[in-house]
Parts: structure tokens; sequence; C-alpha cells
């Protein structure tokens, strides 16, 4: 059978010693003499393993069949997505047909008919496992976009709408529904202050923590990730620094960082004149977009 590493080469030469007994041909569609079979018995007669060769004249014609089959599967299916078991299944099933046939018309040598059948009967054999398999398969969730520790945006309704946290764990069940997984669990910063649960890994309710400015409602999402109150935190730049800011990538899903210049620091946007704190910095990226940056934090600048 087919193993980690090896190579349909190194599969067929295998099974130029197969012996598997099947007891029925899988159906064929390919018109060819050994589709009138549809039972193969005769155990005896096809294990050959512990028989000599006197008493198995046939071992050298089975040998041959189950190496023109093998090279007609390695053909068929040259990135080997066939499963060990099909592959065998699949051999033994072609080969034993094929020499029931030669059998009962007394022939000792491959003909066009016989290699016609292979080809067809292997190629779709080998086309219906393999999507037979990849039905079977298990179907995989995207991988989640942020990590535990990572920083993000929640909703969560209410006045605030939205607010600033750090995911605390992964794939959490949801304590109301046991058949339902909860994308993150995510403390939120204070005066909030309490574990909230996000149910899916989506843009919708859950943004990577960043310095907003390249979208719109850039100005609202600062304002949900700024600090209740900043208190005194010496700020690292300067204006006219040179700084790389974590903004959104294209997608819009995942942050990136872009180079630019600290253009004012202990920025007061002008709409939030006497409903609010500045923000550290305002940094212009080398794209031109002014983007503000929510807190002195190393993760944001």
């Amino acid at each position: 059978g087919r193993q980690t590493g090896t190579t349909h080469t190194d599969q067929r030469c295998a099974h130029t010693n197969w012996s598997k007994h099947l007891p029925a041909v899988l159906p064929c569609t390919t018109v060819h003499k050994a589709c009138e079979i549809e039972n193969i018995t005769g155990q005896a007669d096809w294990n050959y393993l512990t028989m000599s060769e006197s008493k198995d004249p046939q071992k050298k014609l089975r040998e041959h069949i189950a190496e023109v089959v093998g090279a007609e599967l390695s053909r068929c299916d040259p990135t080997e997505q066939l499963r060990a078991e099909d592959f065998d299944d699949i051999l033994d099933a072609v080969a034993h047909a094929v020499l029931e046939v030669m059998t009962s018309e007394g022939r000792a040598d491959l003909d066009d008919d016989d290699r016609d059948f292979i080809r067809g009967k292997a190629g779709m054999l080998t086309q219906k496992a393999i999507a037979a398999a990849r039905a079977a398969a298990p179907t995989k969730s995207p991988p989640l976009r942020f990590a535990q520790g990572h920083r993000v945006v929640c909703y969560i309704g209410g006045d605030r709408q939205w607010a600033a946290g750090k995911i605390q764990a992964l794939n959490e069940a949801d304590p109301e529904d046991d058949s339902r997984t909860l994308a993150y669990v995510v403390k939120i910063d204070p005066p909030i202050g309490r574990l909230i649960s996000v149910p899916e890994d989506s843009t919708r309710i859950c943004r990577a923590e960043i310095c907003f400015g390249q979208r719109e409602e850039a100005l609202w999402f600062t304002r949900y990730c700024m600090p209740k109150r900043r208190g005194a935190v010496k700020l690292r730049f300067g204006r006219g620094a040179r700084v790389a800011c974590a903004v959104e990538d294209t997608t819009g899903k995942f942050s990136c960082w872009a180079a630019g210049t600290v253009i004012a620091v202990d920025y007061l946007v002008s709409e939030w004149e006497g409903e609010g704190e500045p923000v550290p910095y305002q940094v212009r990226l080398d794209s031109a977009v002014d983007v503000l940056v929510p807190r002195e934090e190393h993760f944001l600048v």
C-alpha cells in the first residue's frame, strides 16, 4: 500500500506481489468483456502468496497485470491524492477483472482491449475515489485573525457602541449553547473592565486596535480606543519625528505598519472641543493620509 514518502513507482513495485481478495468488482462504465463479471470468487486461485510457481502457473501473469495497472494509476494520479487503501482497492479490482477475462479466453498476453479497459477503468475509479475523499474530509474553518493578547476594538452596543480591550481566549465553548464556539473572549478596558464574548471573527463586531484615519468613522473609532483619562504620560516623540504607525491594511481585516511624520503632539480634534482629551499624536503618513494615535503605546506607534 501507499506509505508516506513513497511514490507511485514504489507502490507499483510493492504491488507486484499483491494478493487482496475482493468479493465483488466495482461497477464498470467502460465497455469491456470484464464488465460482465459481477462477482469475483475463488480466493484460492487469486491468493498466490503461499503458492509455488508450479502450483500457480498464472503468477507471472498476475504480476504483469498488476504492474500495468499500477503504472496506469500512477499516470492517473501524478500528485498522489489517492489514499493508500483506495490505491490498493482500485488496483486489485481492475487487475482481477482483467485476469478473469484473460483466463476465460485462455490468453497469456494483454491485448489492446485489455489495455483500453485498464486505462478507462483506472481513470474513472481514481477520479471517483479522490472526489469521495475530498467530500468526506472535514471542512476547515479559516484561521482566526487575532491571537491571545492582541488588542482589539469590539462592538458592545449601548451609548458607547465600541470599546477597546485585550483578547483573553480563542475558540471558547459558548456557555449558553454547547453546539456553538465563540471566536474570542475579550477583557474590555476600564472603566467597563469586564469580559465579553465575540461570537464570530468578523470586522462587523471586532477590529484591530490601530491608528485610525484612513477610512470613514476614523474619528469615532479613535474616541472608542482612547482611555477615559490619559493621565500624566511622557510622550516619546516630538513634532517632526519619523515614526511607524499601526494602521489598517488594504483589506480592512488586519493591521500593518506604515511610515510617517509626527505633525502634532497632544492634538485636540476640532470636533471634540469641550468633549474629550487630546490624542498623543497626529501623524501624516507617507501616503499623505493623516491618522490619529489614540494612546502612547509601542504597538500603535
